[in-house]
């Protein structure tokens, strides 16, 4: 048996959007199914905790991302403005198996749907927790998983902080409300640096309509030209 065909066999469970749990195969899995998974586990939060949890609004999925670290919550971010992701999924399965003769189990961070059908498994976790040895195993693990299936997969440790201030910036203008006015019928005009203005170039940059320079500060004169 192949080391690709032994992956396949990996146990995998996941929660459909309607609320079934699954129990499957990674070689099985309804890739359709599982790309709108629910949390595989119940997030938790509570006085003194040591990691930061919440809740993140999301205009890709038009619903709340549920996350457990700042970190993740930044990677929701660039997630949430990349328009190649048309879902993100958070903890949507559990993984176990053996690594040679080790038994491993391990619940990835997130999962993302791209417009083009392909997925990608998320993991979030800073560089140096990264290499510790157990933690190195488990994510060497699951990239020998994700490929035997055709899924991307990466490890995140975080991204440039001024392109995240810009996306989180430019979020101003991320939903659209279906009954609200069109605030203008043509471009903004070079100068004109209204609220209005400002706003309808928000909404250009978040949608990929009005390409910018991301890891340059923003400002008004930037945004609105």
């Amino acid at each position: 048996m192949s080391a690709a065909t032994a992956h396949l066999r990996a146990d995998l469970r996941y929660v459909t959007a309607d609320g079934e749990e699954i129990s499957t195969t990674l070689g099985a899995v309804d890739e359709g199914r599982l790309s709108t998974a629910l949390p595989v586990r119940k997030f938790h939060a509570h006085a003194r905790q040591r990691h930061y949890s919440g809740l993140f609004w999301s205009a890709t999925t038009g619903d709340h991302v549920p996350y457990e670290s700042r970190l993740e919550m930044d990677r929701l971010w660039f997630a949430d403005f990349d328009p190649t992701v048309s879902w993100i999924s958070a903890q949507p399965m559990r993984l176990s198996g053996n690594d040679g003769e080790a038994s491993r189990r391990h619940v990835p961070d997130f999962l993302l749907t791209h417009t083009d059908g392909t997925l990608t498994v998320v993991d979030v976790k800073p560089r140096e927790f990264a290499r510790h040895p157990k933690a190195a195993a488990v994510f060497a693990w699951t990239q020998a998983l994700c490929s035997a299936r055709g899924w991307g997969y990466e490890v995140w440790h975080g991204g440039d902080p001024i392109i995240l201030e810009n996306i989180k910036f430019s979020a101003f203008a991320r939903r659209r409300y279906p009954n609200a006015p069109l605030r203008h019928e043509s471009p903004p005009s070079p100068g004109d640096t209204t609220v209005e203005s400002l706003h309808d170039a928000l909404q250009a940059v978040w949608s990929g309509e009005h390409p910018v320079e991301l890891d340059v500060p923003f400002n008004r004169n930037s945004l609105v030209r």
